[in-house]
């Protein structure tokens, strides 16, 4: 929402009903709390900057190694300057195409030269660990203050969850219903981050945004950035509520001791009645715990976004977990709903699919998903996906679908073909 010069601050409900709930499990699940004057403090004063570069240079000067001579050595601070000056030299506009080249960026690193001994080479420095979830720094905080491309005016995003001081995740709060209007407190929540996202907004912080949440307590949706309102969609899975209540009975740790003062300190009594009474679980819980888990969103952002096109896309949950299935599958993994054990040869399956379901896309998904597996686990070496259809218009739509996602498909024409292929 608008910073309070243009318009009345989150509303004393949104902040009880939506906004702290949200936090409550988000600390909970691992997400630190920063309170917003030290994320203005992280960002030197500069408002319009969109990362906390401190907690960025921080881990990279604990993580960041390349090997030389058999040996690990860490970055020089010049590397990492360089490093870090790479990631934030895109000039925002808005548009897609920068959106797509700073994913690029987080997903592969940036190369940056050192001399050693009189040798210069250049070496991979990576933003985020994404193999080893345990090793990056998670960071939540509220009401972050973003000035606006050319005005002296501030966006208020709701809330915004930081992965090594990059802003991934953007949510936008509602209460649960508005008598002075006829729209759904959802629909209001995603249009906020619609005008967020704007040319004249703050695109600065969508740059980097991966996932984007709307919050409105008994309703929630996701997208991600420059998802249109039509293709926001909501998360299913089963067997959340007795982990969510086990996270919500636990005590607050002690760094979230200033989550209930600054923008807060209004709300904070009737919340603590809430968590007195003990509070329900909620649907954007589900949501919240569904994605944004540590290890469950940097495996979504890692794996499972896509630029088709021009269109960025993240799965929706039947792509997910299709494609979670099949993975186990070609890896062997005991299944209990087959009887297949560790070692067998491996089963076949079925996957059904309606017309417009996205099955080409689950098709892309799972093709990226075996090379980024075939990276890390040997016995996956160079795997091989083979896209069999009845129909030449299918078949040259589904060439079209990855080459768009900048997969390098062979298409044969001729049976003759595909054995030379093969």
């Amino acid at each position: 929402m608008e910073d309070p010069t243009a318009c009345a601050t989150p509303s004393y409900l949104e902040k009880v009903q939506c906004q702290l709930p949200a936090l409550q499990l988000l600390i909970q699940m691992g997400w630190v709390y920063l309170p917003p004057e030290e994320c203005v403090r992280l960002r030197d004063g500069r408002l319009g900057s969109a990362f906390l570069e401190p907690v960025l240079i921080d881990f990279i000067r604990r993580t960041g190694r390349f090997e030389f001579k058999g040996q690990l050595r860490p970055f020089t601070e010049n590397a990492i300057q360089n490093a870090v000056q790479t990631l934030r030299a895109f000039r925002a506009t808005g548009a897609m195409q920068q959106n797509e080249q700073a994913y690029d960026l987080l997903c592969l690193g940036t190369s940056v030269p050192q001399t050693i001994e009189g040798d210069t080479k250049s070496f991979m420095v990576n933003y985020i660990d994404w193999r080893n979830p345990e090793e990056n720094t998670y960071h939540c905080t509220a009401e972050l203050k973003v000035e606006r491309i050319g005005q002296q005016k501030h966006y208020i995003p709701d809330i915004v969850l930081f992965v090594n001081g990059i802003p991934l995740v953007v949510m936008e709060c509602k209460r649960s219903a508005y008598l002075d209007t006829h729209k759904e407190p959802i629909d209001l929540a995603i249009q906020d981050l619609a005008d967020y996202q704007a040319k004249e907004g703050i695109p600065q912080l969508f740059l980097y945004s991966q996932l984007l949440l709307g919050l409105a307590r008994d309703k929630a949706e996701y997208g991600t950035t420059g998802t249109p309102r039509k293709f926001w969609t909501v998360w299913k899975e089963p067997n959340l509520d007795q982990q969510i209540r086990e996270l919500l009975t636990r005590p607050m740790p002690e760094t979230s001791r200033e989550l209930l003062t600054g923008p807060f300190a209004d709300a904070a009594d009737a919340f603590r009645d809430i968590l007195a009474q003990g509070r329900a679980v909620y649907e954007q819980d589900r949501l919240l715990f569904a994605l944004c888990r540590p290890e469950r969103l940097l495996e979504l952002v890692y794996k499972f976004i896509l630029f088709d096109n021009g269109e960025k896309k993240i799965a929706r949950y039947q792509q997910f977990f299709t494609v979670q299935d099949i993975l186990k599958r070609v890896a062997g993994t005991p299944d209990a709903g087959t009887g297949a054990q560790a070692g067998d040869p491996r089963p076949g399956g079925v996957v059904w699919h309606t017309q417009g379901s996205g099955k080409s896309l689950t098709m892309v998904m799972l093709a990226k998903c075996l090379y980024l597996e075939s990276l890390r686990d040997p016995s996956m070496l160079n795997p091989k996906v083979i896209l069999v259809t009845d129909r030449i218009d299918l078949d040259d739509q589904i060439e079209g679908t990855l080459s768009a996602c900048g997969l390098d498909p062979e298409q044969a024409r001729t049976g003759e073909d595909l054995v030379k292929l093969l």
